[in-house]
């Protein structure tokens, strides 16, 4: 099963932090932002969190970051977390 069907069926990934997954999960991420698809980019970081994928949401963010960091010209983008977060303390933990 491919990483994007394991997302779109909302299936925890068996190894999350290991390198080959991250690449992976790089490259969807990647591929949504050139297809311009917000809706689906917004999934991906919300599955990240609900399964407790804290690497892959860092990953996530900094691909965020490199695209649109020094660009004044992109919309602001929203990714509503609220109480997709489900053990919110480890979360900010690891935040920091």
């Amino acid at each position: 099963m491919t990483l994007r069907n394991r997302i779109l069926q909302d299936i925890p990934l068996e190894e999350p932090e290991e390198l080959d997954t991250l690449l992976e999960f790089a490259d969807l991420v990647r591929e949504t932002l050139q297809r311009g698809q917000v809706q689906e980019l917004s999934e991906l970081i919300r599955y990240t969190i609900r399964h407790s994928h804290y690497e892959a949401f860092y990953w996530a963010i900094g691909i965020l970051e490199e695209v649109f960091g020094s660009d004044d010209s992109v919309p602001e983008l929203r990714i509503e977390l609220g109480r997709s977060i489900p053990d919110y303390r480890e979360f900010i933990s690891r935040l920091q």
